[in-house]
């Protein structure tokens, strides 16, 4: 099964005179590769205040209401996959394949056929999103809107368990999580962007009591060893950028173009570059880089490894400040984090 997400302009026409298109005419679209018709705006969300879902509710038909009550046998379901780099980068693929023709690219529920829609598509990106019970995702991208209440409001959202494998399902709401700052998986929940693979052992660098960086160090001949700390120019640097949904999809678009092919799409340092060089690239999933601070991730994407000590052992990583700008730096570190989960 692969989809990719383009919009049949055609059939998007003919949809938007309608009260709403269904799920089918989605599905018809999704298969058509044409053009993306401009997202359109949406309204920032307002704070939460609860509660997330109630068996009494008027959703959808009033969008800020707390969501329904699932079935019985969604109720207790727990995500079974971890929210690692490998199963984000996954979801993502799914998404963008799937969803992102009506939810949007950065889940804001302005996709391309959002126009059409009647109920709109959801804002993935609202508060209540990082308080619904795995269960409730489950069922409602399992079964679309094909059920009560969805189908009494007109929705034309498919029931993906017709297409999608329950892992495919789990990994998509793993992604969807993102847009919200929430990472659930196994049931928990955590704030800001999903996790990533494993760090080091508890002794490594980024370990309790542990520095991070240090005046005296052998990195990068010694890779468990902490970092050199920035000249002053760099040290007191402090990122600008927020995590927000339209900076990680920013930052990661950037990374995938100039990074990924050393360090790897999901940063673990294992780009199809990467075996040809020496030192290898760094794995961004280590526990360190949640202790990295800022003036030290800019220093190092902007002068790569043309100053000491990394031009000293041979760093192959080109100075980034000759072919991206501040703010692509900044946005390429925040999405940088996300690998190893640092707030």
């Amino acid at each position: 099964m692969s989809f990719r997400v383009r919009l049949a302009w055609v059939a998007l026409a003919g949809c938007i005179g309608l009260t709403g298109c269904t799920g089918k005419d989605i599905l018809a679209m999704r298969q058509h590769p044409t053009e993306l018709p401009p997202s359109t705006s949406v309204t920032p969300p307002g704070p939460f205040t609860g509660p997330a879902i109630s068996a009494t509710s008027d959703y959808p038909k009033n969008e800020n209401s707390p969501r329904p009550e699932p079935p019985a046998q969604f109720a207790s379901l727990k995500n079974p996959l971890q929210a690692t780099a490998g199963n984000v980068a996954k979801g993502k693929a799914l998404y963008d394949a799937n969803c992102a023709v009506c939810h949007g690219p950065a889940g804001l529920g302005n996709g391309a056929a959002a126009a059409a829609l009647n109920p709109k598509p959801m804002n993935f990106t609202t508060p209540i999103h990082t308080h619904l019970p795995d269960g409730y995702w489950f069922w409602r991208i399992s079964k679309g809107g094909g059920v009560p209440p969805f189908s009494a409001a007109g929705s034309g959202m498919p029931p993906w368990e017709s297409t999608l494998s329950e892992e495919q399902r789990w990994l998509v709401i793993l992604y969807e999580h993102t847009f919200s700052g929430g990472a659930q998986a196994g049931g928990g929940a955590t704030t800001g962007p999903a996790p990533a693979g494993p760090g080091p052992a508890p002794s490594g660098p980024g370990a309790p009591g542990a520095p991070a960086v240090s005046a005296t160090t052998t990195y990068p001949k010694d890779e468990n060893a902490a970092r050199p700390e920035p000249p002053a120019q760099f040290a007191s640097l402090k990122n600008p950028l927020q995590a927000t949904p339209e900076n990680l999809a920013k930052g990661k678009a950037l990374f995938d173009t100039n990074c990924a092919v050393c360090h790897g799409p999901t940063g673990l340092g294992n780009g199809a570059a990467a075996a040809a060089l020496n030192p290898k690239p760094m794995n961004f999933t280590t526990s360190i880089h949640t202790q990295l601070p800022d003036g030290y991730w800019f220093w190092r994407i902007s002068k790569g490894g043309g100053v000491p000590p990394f031009s000293t052992a041979g760093s192959a990583m080109p100075p980034w400040e000759s072919s991206l700008s501040e703010e692509q730096r900044w946005l390429i570190i925040t999405y940088e984090h996300t690998f190893s989960a640092k707030k």
